[in-house]
C-alpha cells in the first residue's frame, strides 16, 4: 500500500500475535498507522480500542455483587491472541481479586473454538456447559455475545436454567444478544465512537505528520443488564 502511494492505513488486526514485523517496519519507515479495536504491546503506534479491562472487571465485579463466586472465563481463542480478550481476561482476574476470591484456572476455559473443529459446535457447547457445572460454576462470563448464545443454547438443552441455575455474561452488545430465548446481560461497546476516534487520529498523524501524538485511546463500555443473570444463593 505505501508503494501505491496509499496516505495511511486503519489497522484492524486479526490478532496482536500477527504480521507483527509488517506493523513494525511500517512503524520504523515513518508510515502513518494506527489501529483500532486491538493494540500491539510492543509497537508504539496510534491505537483506539475499547476500554475491555474495565469491561471484564464490571463484568465479574457484577456477577460477584449478585453472589456469584464460582465465575467461569470462556473464550473461544487463546487469551493472547488478542489483545481485547486478554484484557477482558485480566480485569476478570482483578476483580476476584478485589473481592478476595484466588482465580481457579480449572474453570478457565480457552480455545473453545478448536474445540468443535472436527465435532459439532452445539455439541461441545452442551459438554462444557456440563463439565462448567459439575465443577460448581453458577455463572459463565464468555469473551462475546456470540458464544454467549451458544453457551445459554446448550444450558437451556441441558434443562439447566437461566439465570436460575447458571447466568451468563457476554460482551459487545450484538444485535443477537437481545433478541435470543433468555435475553443476554453484556457489556456494550461503542462502535461508532471507535471507528470516528480511529479515522481521527489517522487523519491528524497524515495531516501534522510523524510529530503528532500517537497512543492508546481507550472508549468507555457499559454493562447491559438483561434476563440472563440473577442472584445467587438467596
Amino acid at each position: 500500500l505505501p508503494r501505491k502511494g496509499t496516505a495511511g492505513i486503519l489497522l484492524y488486526p486479526v490478532s496482536t500475535l500477527k504480521n507483527l514485523e509488517t506493523v513494525y517496519a511500517l512503524h520504523m519507515n515513518r508510515f502513518p498507522i494506527v489501529t483500532f479495536d486491538q493494540y500491539y504491546d510492543h509497537v508504539p503506534i496510534g491505537s483506539v480500542v475499547s476500554n475491555n479491562f474495565k469491561g471484564g472487571y464490571l463484568a465479574c465485579s457484577k456477577l460477584l455483587e449478585l453472589g456469584h463466586r464460582r465465575i467461569a472465563f470462556v473464550s473461544s481463542i487463546g487469551i493472547e491472541y488478542r489483545s481485547s480478550v486478554r484484557d477482558r481476561f485480566f480485569g476478570y482476574c482483578n476483580a476476584l481479586k478485589d473481592a478476595g476470591i484466588e482465580v481457579d484456572l480449572d474453570i478457565i476455559v480457552q480455545d473453545f473454538s478448536d474445540r468443535y473443529e472436527s465435532k459439532d459446535r452445539q455439541e461441545c457447547a452442551r459438554s462444557l456447559v456440563a463439565e462448567l457445572k459439575a465443577k460448581g460454576v453458577t455463572a459463565i462470563q464468555s469473551e462475546h455475545d456470540l458464544l454467549a448464545v451458544d453457551l445459554l443454547r446448550a444450558a437451556l438443552e441441558l434443562n439447566v436454567r437461566v439465570p436460575e441455575q447458571l447466568s451468563i455474561v457476554g460482551f459487545d452488545n450484538h444485535d443477537i444478544s437481545s433478541s435470543v430465548e433468555v435475553p443476554i446481560t453484556t457489556i456494550s461497546q461503542n462502535f461508532y465512537d471507535i471507528g470516528r476516534r480511529a479515522a481521527e487520529t489517522i487523519v491528524d498523524l497524515i495531516e501534522n505528520g510523524w510529530g503528532s501524538v500517537q497512543s492508546k485511546t481507550e472508549i468507555d463500555v457499559e454493562w447491559i443488564e438483561r434476563q440472563s443473570v440473577s442472584s445467587w444463593g438467596e
